[in-house]
């Protein structure tokens, strides 16, 4: 059975919506002349935060379809004033929906565990029928039995879960701890641990731990601090990795390699090759160069891209002839190590060396430095008799090289023989689990192009382009179709974003490009430093922009882009160059003053390739790559 999706007429609300314009389409809600109208207010309510149009529709709304249940139910779902309808709705979902059984009886149970009905959860809990949804379950109960210290309920557990055996385990030693039976508790502690070191829950028994074991599990679970102070204190020989980089990972390098040196006969030839970026950097920090060099040289040669970089930074910043000798001395094996020693030559206008160099590098196997190597190869040489190499069509350096290589074939009908895959997955997206969504779907191409199709319709750009990017690695080939290079670069915001980015004289296709790079046009994306929305800004800076703002409402795309603009337009006063303007957006203004005055050249696409941060010197190199692909797709209107 085919079935063929999203032929439908486009209304005022649809056309609004496919703009991405959220605002109108709650505005003129009146106008919604259909059911997909209705879902397309139901999502704007969501995105914009305006809740009181969510509940104009509960009200007023009697008879629905399932997709309207879902998308109202999961707009209300986080607020307890509406805990009756929602449960009674995801009663019905549950029951309605067989291939999503499992998904909304998880949010019953967390929505139960949030009302303290702990038995209505663990009824609900028994009727889950796939291993992975009751690990979330168990997820779920632990973390509300940790916080609530009900002995009572774990008992109610352990007789529920006797087929998961390290919860069976946690919950034992929970029962162990309350009951005051210490010495079983911790008995029982160090079996799960030696079981499973990164088992989540560990770090809520660490005190259970000898000083040895609770250093090791906080190094697990990345809590460096916490680890580097007991490891200092009980001076153990045991876990020197975990000390070493422990160390490292909060910037005490002197105390790095004090330990590094105190140990080097008990470390492995293999761990020392897995800790040869952290000992090079840190003899660096402590004003060894020479000593930086030799680890670095030896991390580079195994392919180490990082630590490549560190001796580019060395030899520039240290610009000593000593170092110069050692480089000429060793033996140059890796691409990585080719690239960024014709990089250094190239910064000293060192012609000869660095077309030596950079040639070498054009052979081997990693792409993105193949393409980065022959365009500055053939920049100092003019030779292109040597073919540009073959790599990432939508690499910077390649499409600098070869152009943006584009067909104009026709595009793919939207068809699927899995109908209720494709069902299924609209309901995941309708609801706003774009995570459970993508876990549905297989590498077969027409369901990816009916999934993509869906992720436009619905709004889901973030995830139209991660979807559209596996179609293009499952499909490689030397150009790349238009309607392919629309997916992956959405222009649905442009007609938000040019009115402002004409009003702070910013160009549209800078803009797209860049909020295609912080967020991939996710209005919920929240960075782990806590940047938020479309064009993922710190809270910090949108209050200096307007002070009335809030962490919630910088989810709003409108307001988002408007102090996203604004923001980049007073950055752009004191950086008019585009690759200041960019890292100073991705790194801040201070560091890209530094960075000025460290590499004193003018040529900028070296100067790029010169950032110390592989993150800064990556993102701005795919927002030039994006904004030349923006430009071409305005152009074709």
């Amino acid at each position: 059975m085919k079935i063929f999706l999203l032929f439908v007429l486009l209304t005022p609300l649809k056309e609004s919506f496919k703009e991405r314009n959220y605002w109108r389409v709650t505005s003129f809600r009146n106008q919604a002349r259909d059911l997909d109208d209705s879902i397309f207010v139901l999502l704007s309510a969501r995105r914009t935060l305006r809740t009181e149009v969510t509940y104009e529709y509960l009200r007023k709304t009697s008879s629905v379809s399932i997709e309207f249940m879902v998308t109202l139910t999961s707009n209300i779902f986080q607020d307890s004033l509406s805990d009756s309808i929602t449960i009674h709705n995801l009663k019905i979902l549950r029951d309605s929906i067989p291939d999503l059984r499992d998904f909304f009886t998880l949010k019953l149970v967390e929505k139960y565990l949030r009302r303290n009905e702990v038995n209505a959860a663990l009824a609900e809990i028994s009727s889950l029928s796939k291993a992975r949804s009751r690990q979330k379950a168990i997820n779920l109960i632990t973390e509300y039995t940790v916080e609530k210290k009900d002995l009572s309920l774990v008992y109610s557990v352990l007789e529920h879960f006797q087929d998961q055996k390290e919860a069976l385990l946690f919950f034992s030693i929970l029962k162990a701890l309350w009951e005051g039976d210490t010495i079983n508790a911790r008995k029982k502690a160090y079996i799960l641990a030696k079981n499973n070191e990164k088992y989540p829950y560990l770090l809520r028994i660490i005190e259970l731990f000898d000083d040895t074991l609770k250093a090791y599990i906080y190094f697990v679970n990345s809590q460096y601090r916490d680890a580097d102070r007991i490891f200092r204190k009980i001076k153990t020989k045991r876990y020197i990795l975990a000390q070493i980089i422990s160390a490292y990972r909060i910037r005490d390098y002197p105390y790095v390699i004090d330990l590094f040196e105190r140990n080097r006969s008990i470390i492995s030839s293999k761990d020392l090759e897995s800790i040869l970026l952290q000992i090079g950097y840190s003899y660096w920090q402590v004003k060894k160069p020479l000593k930086a060099l030799e680890y670095l040289s030896y991390a580079a040669n195994l392919g180490n891209e990082l630590a490549s970089r560190e001796i580019l930074d060395i030899l520039i910043k240290e610009n000593s002839n000593i170092l110069e000798d050692f480089i000429e001395n060793i033996k140059i094996k890796s691409q990585e190590l080719n690239y960024v020693i014709g990089l250094y030559y190239l910064y000293k206008k060192d012609t000869i060396n660095a077309v030596n160099y950079l040639k070498k590098a054009i052979t081997g196997k990693n792409t993105s430095i193949k393409a980065k190597a022959y365009y500055f190869y053939t920049e100092l040489t003019g030779d292109k008799t040597e073919p540009a190499p073959k790599g990432n069509l939508l690499d910077y350096f390649s499409i600098l090289t070869n152009g943006l290589l584009v067909t104009t074939e026709k595009e793919p009908q939207s068809e699927s023989d899995s109908p209720q895959h494709l069902r299924t997955f609209k309901i995941l997206l309708l609801w706003g689990d774009t995570r459970e969504a993508l876990s549905l779907l297989e590498n077969n191409e027409n369901l990816l192009i009916g999934a993509i199709k869906l992720a436009d319709y619905l709004g889901y750009d973030h995830l139209k382009i991660n979807l559209a990017l596996r179609y293009l690695n499952n499909n490689r080939r030397d150009e790349i179709p238009l309607y392919l290079l629309n997916w992956i670069f959405p222009t649905n915001y442009y007609s938000a974003i040019k009115p402002i980015a004409e009003f702070y004289k910013v160009k549209p296709e800078l803009i797209l490009a860049l909020m295609r790079e912080e967020s991939r046009f996710n209005p919920e994306a929240v960075s782990p430093a806590g940047a938020i929305g479309l064009m993922q800004l710190m809270p910090y800076t949108a209050r200096t922009l307007y002070p009335e703002v809030s962490s919630d409402s910088l989810r709003i795309p409108d307001l988002n882009i408007t102090l996203g603009i604004k923001y980049l337009s007073i950055l752009s006063d004191t950086f008019p160059n585009i690759i200041d303007l960019l890292c100073s957006y991705n790194a801040g203004p201070t560091r890209v003053k530094i960075w000025r005055k460290t590499y004193l050249i003018d040529e900028p696409l070296l100067y790029m390739e010169l950032i110390p941060f592989r993150e800064t010197r990556e993102y701005v190199q795919r927002i030039l790559r994006s904004i030349i692909i923006y430009e071409y797709l305005l152009r074709r209107g």
